[in-house]
């Protein structure tokens, strides 16, 4: 017999997150719940999908200050090469 998957309302999901309810729709529409399905105005979220949900460090994948010093030599490289031209 298959097992039955619980799912859970994006305010529980909020709650066990403690984010607000607006960020569980966002991160529902960018399909960071695998198996969250629209249903009319609601989500259905699996709680196995909240359960394993990895939030991302801040900034996205990198820190500001990384990106900052990457675009930096970035620009650096991009300057010496115009100047060899």
């Amino acid at each position: 017999m298959p097992i039955k998957e619980e799912y859970m309302s994006a305010v529980d999901v909020a709650l066990m997150l403690n984010v607000d309810r607006s960020r569980v729709l966002v991160l529902c529409r960018q399909g960071r719940f695998d198996g969250a399905e629209k249903i009319g105005s609601s989500w259905a979220i699996p709680r196995s999908s909240v359960e394993n949900f990895k939030r991302l460090p801040p900034g996205g994948s990198k820190n500001l200050k990384q990106q900052h010093e990457e675009d930096k030599a970035m620009l650096e490289r991009l300057k010496g090469e115009m100047r060899n031209d």
